[in-house]
């Protein structure tokens, strides 16, 4: 049976998702080097003139924390010009490549050949709210909150009377949530940046989409938010998108109309929304509220492999062991979805892999879309 478009999008979308996060980690840890290279610089300052500080010595301890500061917003400007230049690199190629997977498996002609200006693409990554406030607020927040730390914990040290090598000691015990802060944001920027940059993309296909699905990540740490829109299609121009959190994994994949309704009945099309047979179409799990690194490889079997990508996440838990839906859920919340059966998780709502540069994960877009047009009628 020929693979429908409907079919093809999503699982040609959810093959790039996997393949972005690969991405994603290359510019984690390529972050990771920017902020350890500041943090000895300021190390080495402290080092050098903090041996001379007491605290009683107020100009040349005000001198030092301006010196500090200056080091810390040197990092983080040019830390938010790198990643903006890799945003907007990647607002340019998610556009494009949801433009090739949508021509690759609609017929010729039918997808109006218009991508988003450059405008329209600056605007996500420099405009668009994340999680709140803009990209460069957001640089902003981080570089404060990390300079309020190394202020905190040398001023701690003067007053305590600690040596310049236990301050050093304590400015390093602090680096790590720093590091994960940035991480954190990385993380949410790209998924920001894909989701919103083939969203322009719908916008200006709306002639032959008829909405968008929101596709959740199948695991326990996926959050309550998520699991509720798991599934849910929304109006191409409206409707929540993700991220709906910090490191949100969630993605969005077009659906669209029939050939009846883009005219094109009567020529022996297969159905856009006709579905794979079972087991063609997947989407992957993991049985754990665990990331997938931190689950022991002798622990795997059985915690990690695919289910039918019809499934939504509220059907999918439904059949999952008690144990897990009460991690998941918590164990009064998971009584209450095992006892109503049926029961959407919104109704419980209150209101591995090796890093990609962006040539090799356009390599492997173009396989995805090459070997999904084989199989599109």
């Amino acid at each position: 049976m020929p693979v429908s478009s409907d079919a093809a999008l999503h699982l040609g979308l959810l093959s790039h998702a996997i393949a972005l996060e690969r991405w994603t980690d290359a510019e984690v840890r390529r972050i990771a080097r920017l902020l350890d290279a500041n943090e000895r610089d300021i190390l080495l300052h402290l080092a050098r003139d903090g041996a001379r500080l007491t605290p009683y010595q107020l100009a040349r301890r005000r001198q030092l924390f301006l010196d500090l500061r200056r080091l810390n917003s040197k990092a983080y400007e040019r830390l938010g010009r790198e990643l903006t230049v890799s945003l907007q690199t990647l607002a340019t190629y998610e556009a494009a490549f949801g433009g090739r997977l949508l021509e690759a498996m609609l017929p010729a002609g039918v997808l109006p050949a218009r991508l988003p200006s450059p405008y329209d693409l600056r605007a996500v990554v420099l405009e668009l709210p994340l999680v709140g406030s803009t990209f460069p607020r957001q640089i902003s927040k981080l570089a404060r909150a990390r300079f309020r730390r190394i202020r905190s914990d040398v001023s701690y040290g003067l007053v305590q009377g600690e040596t310049t090598q236990e301050i050093i000691r304590r400015v390093i015990a602090g680096r790590k949530l720093g590091k994960a802060q940035a991480e954190a944001l990385v993380r949410t920027a790209v998924a920001h940046v894909s989701n919103r940059s083939r969203d322009l993309l719908y916008r200006d296909g709306a002639s032959v989409l008829a909405g968008v699905e929101w596709v959740s990540t199948l695991d326990g740490r996926t959050t309550p938010t998520c699991r509720a829109l798991d599934g849910q299609v929304f109006p191409i121009d409206s409707g929540p998108r993700p991220p709906a959190h910090y490191q949100c994994r969630s993605t969005t994949v077009p659906i669209t109309k029939s050939w009846e309704e883009l005219g094109l009945g009567g020529m022996g099309l297969p159905e856009t929304r006709e579905l794979l047979p079972p087991g063609v179409r997947l989407r992957p799990l993991v049985r754990d509220t665990r990331p997938v690194r931190k689950i022991p490889k002798g622990q795997r079997a059985g915690k990690i492999g695919q289910v039918s990508a019809d499934v939504n996440y509220s059907a999918w838990l439904a059949v999952q062991p008690p144990r897990f839906q009460d991690a998941v859920l918590g164990p009064r919340r998971g009584a209450i979805f095992r006892a109503n059966p049926g029961l959407h998780l919104s109704a419980l709502m209150r209101n591995a892999y090796e890093p990609l540069t962006l040539e090799e994960l356009q390599r492997i877009d173009q396989a995805i879309i090459s070997a999904l047009a084989v199989g599109v009628a």
